[in-house]
């Protein structure tokens, strides 16, 4: 896949997201580029406190069947829905172990920020300022939702390789 595919693909994702989620900030959209090309590995410490994590989350949660299972960010990643998952019964042991067998990120912070001011500086992206910015190359910095986002659509998913959906999906059928 050329890096111009890849970048394309990104994009439709978050088109896609800002479709779905209209109350979306330029910060929830840095939030998916970062998990688009760097997914899950920052998180993955410990697997056991990954767990742990998801059975927290997930104990707050109702199992929603209508909800979407997952959603597409990249070619490498998507954001797997909780509800969604309990509702078919996938376990927090199974969403942790494939959390774990996701590949590392083949690409950098640096990569990251650089595409945010691409999509920027084409419209994709709007109201992107130095402070939403800025931090996306300290390396203790974690994305999050804005509050208007958490407020309108609680989000509760984890980021998945598409590889790990694709074999649940077909072990499924």
């Amino acid at each position: 896949m050329t890096e111009q595919n890849f970048e394309q693909e990104i994009l439709n994702g978050l088109r896609a997201q800002y479709l779905r989620y209209p109350a979306m900030e330029s910060a929830d959209a840095v939030k998916c580029v970062f998990q688009a090309m760097l997914g899950v590995g920052h998180l993955l410490s410990d697997a056991d406190a990954v767990r742990d994590s998801i059975v927290r989350e997930m104990d707050g949660l109702q199992p929603d069947s209508d909800e979407m299972l997952y959603e597409t960010l990249s070619p490498f990643w998507c954001r797997l829905n909780l509800r969604r998952a309990m509702a078919e019964q996938i376990e927090p042991q199974t969403i942790a172990d494939w959390m774990m067998a996701s590949p590392p990120a083949a690409f950098t912070r640096q990569d990251v920020y650089d595409l945010c001011v691409r999509f920027s500086e084409a419209g994709e992206i709007h109201g992107l300022t130095p402070d939403i910015l800025t931090p996306i190359l300290d390396e203790g910095w974690l994305p999050s939702h804005s509050q208007s986002y958490r407020e309108a659509y609680y989000p509760a998913y984890r980021v998945i390789s598409m590889e790990q959906i694709r074999e649940f999906l077909y072990s499924a059928l």
